[in-house]
């Protein structure tokens, strides 16, 4: 209402995009603030993993966490690093399948001219 410009960092902006896009296309929008730490069940949601295996992760030393009684918290930007440093992995396992099947030519082989046998047959050769 002062009526000065207010100038907006990039992201700022682009962040205002999606939102405007997001909402202009009915879709809902959730806002969420969240601490410099989150619980067992709030770290699964932001990893998108299930419980158990973030408890893992907990229990391995791979997260750093700190208990208040009863309840780990775990520190939102580890959380955030560790999420950068899985995807990175993954990205190299993928690149790495990829280079291994192109070197095998997997990708130029036609599987309608390979015969498989059915279960049942191979089952039965295993048997004893």
């Amino acid at each position: 209402a002062s009526g000065e410009a207010v100038e907006f960092p990039p992201t700022v902006l682009r962040i205002l995009h999606q939102v405007a896009r997001l909402l202009a296309g009915d879709k809902a929008l959730v806002l969420r603030a969240i601490g410099s730490e989150l619980t067992i069940y709030q770290s699964a949601e932001l990893l998108n993993v299930p419980i158990p295996y973030l408890v893992r992760l907990l229990d391995e030393g791979t997260l750093p966490y700190r208990q208040e009684g009863e309840i780990r918290l775990v520190p939102h930007n580890e959380l955030l690093a560790y999420r950068l440093q899985d995807k990175a992995q993954r990205r190299e396992a993928l690149r790495e399948l990829t280079r291994l099947s192109q070197e095998l030519r997997l990708y130029d082989l036609d599987l309608s001219t390979i015969k498989l046998k059915r279960l049942a047959e191979f089952d039965e050769e295993v048997e004893p």
